[in-house]
């Protein structure tokens, strides 16, 4: 769901497929938190590192099943999983706070203005919400991953299930460790720009900065055709749905037709 509304927010952000100067501004209070949440990518790139921590928990929930498959039904209850998910969205949005008061209306345009903070204050404010939203959720999931792949054979969950069991989580692990290629080599080269960037290495708006803001979002892109080639559910589940869809399309196109030849017949019998 998060990666979809990734994939959703790229075309409502100026920049992307419209540029900002031909992107239309609303005017008032919806002009001003247009430029501060989405004029200044504020709300696209809090639902990318949704996407970076989602996969990350991912990985902790993988290991805690195969490793400690008793504590895993302790800690991954109902209610858990909702305290988790609200925890990746405070910590994938307060990090980057900063961005809101970055941006306004000037106009009919988004204009960026001089952060409140500081040189120093928005030094330490990019180099922790990068730290928290992408390097430490990489190293916590390569490391979950690598540990499960050296290990996973004297797991109690190998020597404790079936053959079948055991080819469908090396299924899962496959299809998440793709998932995990795929989303660091997309985020990793626009987020070290973007850490470099108020040091003076790298600069914001450059050639280089746009191609890796390019290569992030198109890691919305990519995940559904991972999804398809490692998964065999997954692509169960699609024929199905495609086979429901193409169902549902003839039956409306049939009930179109028959309710038109009903029409045309009570209007030539009114004639």
């Amino acid at each position: 769901m998060f990666l979809l509304s990734t994939g959703i927010f790229i075309p409502l952000t100026p920049g992307y497929v419209i540029s900002i100067d031909s992107f239309p501004v609303p005017r008032g209070i919806p002009g001003e938190l247009f430029c501060r949440v989405l004029g200044s990518r504020h709300a696209l790139f809090t639902l990318g590192k949704i996407s970076i921590l989602k996969v990350t928990c991912l990985a902790i929930e993988r290991w805690y099943c195969i490793f400690r498959p008793i504590m895993y039904k302790r800690h991954f209850t109902r209610k858990r999983i909702f305290l988790y998910i609200l925890a990746i969205w405070i910590c994938s949005y307060l990090p980057q706070i900063n961005k809101f008061f970055e941006w306004k209306l000037s106009g009919s345009k988004c204009s960026y203005v001089k952060a409140p903070f500081g040189k120093k204050g928005t030094q330490g404010m990019i180099v922790i919400y990068s730290l928290i939203g992408l390097y430490f959720p990489c190293l916590i999931t390569w490391a979950s991953f690598a540990h499960i792949t050296l290990l996973f054979k004297t797991s109690q969950m190998a020597r404790f299930y079936g053959e079948r069991q055991r080819a469908q989580q090396r299924a899962l692990l496959r299809m998440c460790a793709v998932t995990s290629i795929a989303l660091t080599l997309c985020w990793l080269p626009a987020q070290t720009i973007y850490v470099l960037s108020p040091f003076g290495v790298t600069q914001i708006g450059s050639t280089v900065h746009r191609a890796g803001g390019i290569v992030a979002m198109f890691n919305s892109c990519v995940n559904p055709l991972i999804y398809w080639m490692t998964n065999s559910e997954y692509r169960a589940g699609l024929k199905l749905f495609r086979r429901k869809r193409t169902l549902y399309s003839l039956k409306l196109n049939n009930g179109i037709m028959i309710h038109s030849q009903a029409f045309l017949k009570r209007f030539d019998t009114a004639l």
